[in-house]
C-alpha cells in the first residue's frame, strides 16, 4: 500500500471515524493493521470524480471493503484522495480522507454542473 504514497513526511491519512495520521510511519502502521488478516482483504474502488490542476490531482471515490469471513459492509466508504506530481516520482498520494457514506448513496450536483442523482 505504501508504494502509492509520497515519500515526504507531510502526507496525511484519515480512515473512517479515525484519527488524523501524519507521516509515513503512522500511515504505514495503520494500513498494516487494516491488512493484518493475511492479505485477504480486498478493496473495490470506483472513481466518481477527478480533478487535475498542474501538479495536484484529486479523486473522489467509493470504496467497498470485502473481508473474507465477515459480513459485507452495509454501506460504501466515500474517500477523497489527493495526489502530487513530481518529475522524479510521478503521481504520489499525499492525502486520503475517508468517511462512511449515507445509505442509499446519493450524489447532489449544483444546477450549474448537472442534475441530482
Amino acid at each position: 500500500m505504501m508504494s502509492v504514497w509520497d515519500d515526504t513526511e507531510d502526507i496525511v491519512c484519515v480512515h473512517p471515524l479515525g484519527d488524523v495520521l501524519i507521516g509515513r510511519t503512522a500511515i504505514a502502521d495503520s494500513w498494516a493493521e487494516i491488512f493484518a488478516g493475511g492479505g485477504r482483504t480486498r478493496i473495490h474502488v470506483r472513481i466518481h470524480q477527478r480533478f487535475i490542476h498542474d501538479d495536484i490531482a484529486v479523486h473522489v471515490v467509493y470504496e467497498v471493503f470485502e473481508i473474507p469471513g465477515e459480513p459485507a459492509l452495509q454501506r460504501p466508504i466515500i474517500a477523497t484522495n489527493s495526489y502530487r506530481h513530481s518529475p522524479q516520482t510521478g503521481w504520489r498520494l499525499i492525502l486520503h480522507h475517508a468517511s462512511p457514506s449515507p445509505r442509499p448513496l446519493t450524489v447532489v450536483r449544483s444546477a450549474t454542473t448537472g442534475s441530482v442523482h
